[in-house]
């Protein structure tokens, strides 16, 4: 055995040193490492850079199947590759990291609680891996904090108990809610409800089953300017259970317009309704929608309904099977307008209560017209051959009214219009021998309905030879005092078409032209002559040329 020379045994000297004593104690019988007594399950440890001691747990989890975690921020497994990251701030928290399975099945409830409260108020993505995920209790959003999905057909929401909401915001601002789907399946209220929400987007989500509204935007807020505005919605797909009295997407806000939804954009919006409102704007002001499809396969409830004191609301485009209903404002209100109502596959005209304003432009192979206003108001509609005649009446309104015909007649009435009322009112018949446009005026509770014509623009009717303003059997004209009537072409003016006709001047009573005129015989004189010294011949002569031009025009016949 070798020595130092000394008659020291070299291993032996080897074996005694400290840092021999430091590995045997690391090391058990059969020659495995042992790490620290504090050592957790499946914890990767360190090595001391200094004494070469295996130190304190690292918080980085291998297990048997070679998992990695580290939680918070990596879940790498074997099967799935990397589940969630997170930038070098730590702003994306994946669901999966807090326990949730995602499987269908289990309430993931408290994972999800337990990430937004991670996330906290600093703000922050929760990403949300392929999955279903069961949440029956509502999701309370009150900080910045976007919900990521990766794809609605993929990852959703879904409701197994309960009747609450799906999902809630409150006073938040900046936030994402995108690719994923909402499922109330007919137990939750509603799947998103947002009270002063603002510059956020909502995109990419498929909505479903809820039993009150898909969508609630508006604010409870009592205080101006305090509302939920300036958010964009984008791609988003709402169907209502069959035969539901739930409503797709809800506007609202307070009495007085000052706080509510509005400035809110929406583009491809599609609902799916039944018995419930497709949209419903109510006391919400200047959102915008751009291409909207509201379909209503059956049920009896509109797809899209003005209510209140809804003001300036524009849709460019919109196809609404269930049709479209402008309520009777509880205040003045500003016109809604539609750029583009798609009656191609049906749709009714729009129905328009009594004070209400709302124009419209019609498009689509089998549309009847377009309507447009202009002015301090409107007053509109247009209805297909055959429809039952709309009545619309608001009084001291200005604006203007045009409708188009497939070849068939087209009518439309204005009614309750006071004297102080100026009106430009116009109809258009399209090309075609057998179109026809009949305009009528009325007045409601037996008033008196007036057109006052603009000075210097006169009241023209005279778009071809066969154009004709046409008085009913009981119409007629009523001219004030001290006005004219001009009535005249160039080939002529005919008054009556029957000999049965009335006619009276100057407040007579209006008679039947009076007959048994024979035709005098001889000559007939139209100069002058004095009475004092005309002659019966002369006389005679000058007889029988009026009585030659009353018959002429009409005026007695024989």
């Amino acid at each position: 055995m070798p020595n130092t020379g000394d008659g020291t045994n070299v291993v032996d000297l080897f074996l005694a040193s400290a840092d021999v004593a430091a590995m045997q104690a690391n090391l058990d019988l059969d020659g495995a490492v042992i790490g620290p007594a504090s050592a957790t399950d499946n914890a990767v440890v360190r090595f001391d850079a200094t004494t070469g001691k295996l130190v304190q747990d690292s918080g980085i989890l291998v297990d048997d199947s070679n998992n990695v975690t580290i939680p918070g921020i990596l879940a790498l497994t074997k099967t799935e590759g990397v589940t969630g990251l997170s930038d070098k701030g730590g702003q994306v928290f994946n669901v999966r990291a807090y326990g949730a399975t995602g499987d269908g099945a289990t309430d993931d409830y408290a994972a999800f609680a337990s990430a937004i409260a991670a996330i906290g108020a600093s703000g922050g993505i929760l990403y949300l891996p392929p999955g279903v995920y069961v949440v029956n209790t509502t999701l309370a959003i009150t900080n910045p904090i976007s919900i990521i999905g990766c794809g609605p057909t993929i990852t959703s929401l879904f409701r197994t108990s309960g009747t609450t909401d799906v999902l809630t915001y409150s006073q938040v601002t900046g936030v994402r809610l995108a690719g994923l789907t909402i499922d109330g399946n007919s137990l939750a209220g509603r799947c998103i409800y947002a009270d002063r929400i603002n510059q956020s987007t909502l995109a990419n989500l498929i909505i479903r089953g809820p039993t009150d509204f898909g969508v609630e935007i508006g604010t409870v807020s009592a205080s101006a300017n305090d509302g939920s505005s300036y958010n964009t919605f984008s791609n988003v797909n709402i169907n209502l259970p069959e035969s539901s009295m739930a409503g797709g997407l809800k506007l609202f806000g307070n009495s007085g317009l000052t706080s509510n939804a509005c400035h809110n954009v929406f583009q491809n919006l599609r609902v799916l309704h039944y018995d419930g409102v497709g949209i419903d704007i109510i006391n919400a002001d200047n959102n915008s929608f751009y291409l909207t499809h509201v379909l209503r396969p059956s049920g009896t409830a509109y797809s899209v309904v003005f209510r209140d004191e809804a003001r300036g609301n524009y849709f460019y485009h919109l196809e609404a099977k269930g049709g479209v209903s402008a309520e009777a404002p509880s205040d003045a209100s500003y016109g809604n307008a539609i750029y583009g109502y798609d009656r191609e596959n049906g749709q009714p005209a729009p129905t328009i209560a009594a004070g209400a304003k709302l124009s419209h432009t019609v498009d689509g192979r089998s549309s009847t017209g377009w309507v447009l206003a202009q002015g301090l108001g409107c007053l509109s509609g247009a209805v297909s051959s055959g429809a039952s005649v709309p009545s619309f009446s608001n009084s001291g309104t200005r604006g203007f009214y045009a409708a188009s015909s497939d070849g068939t007649t087209v009518e439309a009435k204005l009614e309750g219009l006071g004297d102080s009322t100026t009106v430009l009112y116009e109809a258009f018949g399209k090309t075609g021998a057998s179109a026809q446009v009949r305009v009528r005026f009325g007045a409601t509770s037996g008033g008196v309905g007036t057109i006052n014509v603009v000075t210097n623009h006169p009241l023209q009717i005279n778009t071809g030879n066969t154009t004709r303003l046409t008085v009913g059997a009981t119409g007629g004209f009523i001219v004030a005092d001290a006005n004219h009537i001009a009535v005249g072409t160039i080939t002529g003016t005919k008054i009556g078409t029957s000999i049965e006709q009335l006619l009276g001047f100057w407040n007579a009573t209006p008679v039947v032209r009076p007959t048994g005129w024979g035709a005098p015989t001889g000559t007939a004189t139209r100069t002058t002559f004095a009475t004092s010294t005309v002659t019966m011949e002369q006389l005679a002569e000058r007889v029988k040329a009026l009585i030659d031009d009353l018959t002429t025009i009409g005026l007695i016949g024989a």
